[in-house]
């Protein structure tokens, strides 16, 4: 695999959302910032060059490129990022190279406390087991599986700070609102989420936007979280994206041009 092609033909900015807890553009597709996944970061200290993917840390001194930052925080070794890079940029591999059928780690998203300080990480595969798209897995401390404490919404640290908060259907989804500056959180379940008593605190007086995606489990969602708030927020209401059709969400709309 040509390591130039794969990563000329990689969506850096898309790739470091995913990657990055706390990313945020400061200036849209060229800079960026996030928590350093070199050393246990709580203040954005990681700055990313959105062109070219290079990346160094200001307080630890980490510095390199995509590849060299995929392959920490998903663990795996160079030929094996490669590969994950190479299927992300839709360029076919050929003979030794192929893992079909064989799951990868394709997303990592991190939740944290009030203070910015990772809880637990909350990492997609794909394919998942018998013949799933997707799959989620829960991990905490080094490789240790499951939450190790009680589950939190999402970006916790920024949206107890906050006057006004959207809230969507996955953690990709936050992010992409969080990258135009918007306040954005999810339930770390998806549709099959609960709502616990104990996330009125981080909601109770602030205004509320839901962005549910255009299905029947999106709707679920949308109950569960307006039956979880109501009488308890300054205002709650619906964002429904224009245009969607049925089962599409957020990023299907991001990818036909809408932004914020």
């Amino acid at each position: 695999m040509d390591k130039k092609q794969i990563l000329s033909r990689t969506d850096i900015p898309a790739l470091y959302r995913e990657l990055i807890p706390k990313f945020k553009e400061t200036k849209p597709g060229q800079q960026a910032i996030g928590l350093c996944p070199f050393h246990d970061d709580t203040h954005p200290s990681l700055s990313l060059n959105l062109k070219s993917g290079v990346f160094n840390c200001f307080a630890c001194g980490a510095k390199g490129n995509a590849i060299d930052l995929c392959i920490k925080v998903w663990g795996t070794d160079f030929k094996t990022t490669l590969h994950r890079l190479a299927e992300r940029a839709g360029i076919k591999t050929t003979g030794s190279e192929k893992t079909a059928n064989k799951s990868r780690a394709v997303a990592v998203f991190h939740y944290t406390d009030a203070e910015g300080k990772r809880l637990y990480r909350k990492v997609r595969y794909e394919p998942g087991r018998n013949g799933r798209k997707k799959e989620f897995f829960f991990f905490h401390g080094d490789k240790e599986k499951g939450r190790g404490c009680e589950p939190v919404p999402y970006r916790l640290h920024e949206i107890i700070k906050a006057d006004k908060i959207f809230i969507l259907e996955g953690e990709a989804k936050a992010d992409i609102l969080a990258s135009w500056g918007l306040v954005a959180t999810c339930l770390d379940s998806g549709s099959n989420s609960k709502w616990h008593p104990r996330y009125d605190q981080c909601f109770e007086g602030k205004e509320i936007v839901i962005v549910p995606d255009n299905d029947l489990p999106g709707e679920g969602y949308l109950n569960t979280i307006a039956t979880g708030l109501r009488g308890k927020v300054k205002s709650l209401k619906v964002l429904r994206l224009p245009g969607l059709k049925e089962k599409e969400d957020i990023i299907d709309w991001v990818k036909r041009g809408g932004h914020a």
